[in-house]
C-alpha cells in the first residue's frame, strides 16, 4: 500500500508546463486517437521511439477538453490530462516489479529475505522515479521480471501452458521497449535447460 501511495501520489507535478523530455508516449496517443501519420520531419520525430502498446491503450480514451469560458484552471487539466493518464498507467503497472521481487528473490532466501528484496523494490529512488513518469521504462522493468519468473517456472515443468504464458509476458517486455526483445533470453535457456521428462 505504501509503494502504491508513493507513485500515484504527485502525478500532476509540473504539468502541463514542464512534462519530462521524452514523453513521447503522450505525443503517440495524441496521434492515435487523431488517427493520423506522424510527421516525422518536424517535432512528432520521436513517434517511433518507443513501442505503441501503452499508448494504443490510452488512444481508446477520449480526449479531454475544456469549453472557451471555462476557468484556467481547467484548461490546465484538459492540457494536462494525457500526460497524467500516462503517468498513471506506467505507475500502476510499475507496482508489479515489486511482487514479481518477492516471488524471484522467495526462490533463492528465506521469506523474511524475500521481503527485504521487496521493500528494497518498493523504496528505490531510481524505481520510484521512472514509475511517475510518461516513460516506458518501469513498466518494461516490471514485464522483463515476470518473463524470468514464468521461464524459470517452465523450467522445473516445460508445459505448452508455461511457454505461452512466458512468450505472452516477453512480448509484452517488448511492447513497452525496443530492447524487449533481450526478455526471450531466459525463455531460450530455460528451454535449453528444460527438466526433461519421459525421455522427452
Amino acid at each position: 500500500a505504501a509503494a502504491a501511495v508513493l507513485r500515484l501520489r504527485g502525478l500532476e507535478r509540473e504539468l502541463p508546463h514542464l512534462p519530462e523530455p521524452d514523453s513521447y508516449m503522450v505525443m503517440q496517443a495524441q496521434i492515435l486517437r487523431e488517427g493520423r501519420e506522424p510527421d516525422l520531419k518536424q517535432s512528432e520525430k520521436g513517434y517511433y521511439a518507443y513501442p505503441l502498446l501503452l499508448a494504443q491503450g490510452l488512444a481508446l480514451l477520449p480526449e479531454a477538453k475544456a469549453e472557451a469560458s471555462a476557468p484556467l484552471e481547467e484548461h490546465l487539466a484538459a492540457a494536462s490530462a494525457d500526460a497524467v493518464r500516462s503517468r498513471t498507467l506506467v505507475a500502476w503497472l510499475s507496482l508489479l516489479f515489486i511482487p514479481a521481487t518477492w516471488l524471484l528473490a522467495r526462490r533463492f532466501t528465506t521469506p523474511l529475505g524475500a521481503l527485504i528484496a521487496a521493500a528494497l523494490a518498493a523504496t528505490s529512488l531510481l524505481h520510484l522515479e521512472f514509475s511517475q513518469q510518461a516513460r516506458h521504462h518501469a513498466p518494461h522493468a516490471s514485464f522483463a521480471l515476470l518473463t524470468v519468473l514464468a521461464a524459470l517456472q517452465l523450467r522445473e515443468r516445460p508445459d505448452w501452458v508455461r511457454y505461452l504464458v512466458a512468450a505472452g509476458l516477453a512480448l509484452l517486455a517488448l511492447g513497452m521497449l525496443h530492447s524487449g526483445w533481450f526478455a526471450l533470453l531466459p525463455i531460450v535457456v530455460a528451454h535449453a535447460l528444460r527438466e526433461k521428462r519421459d525421455g522427452r
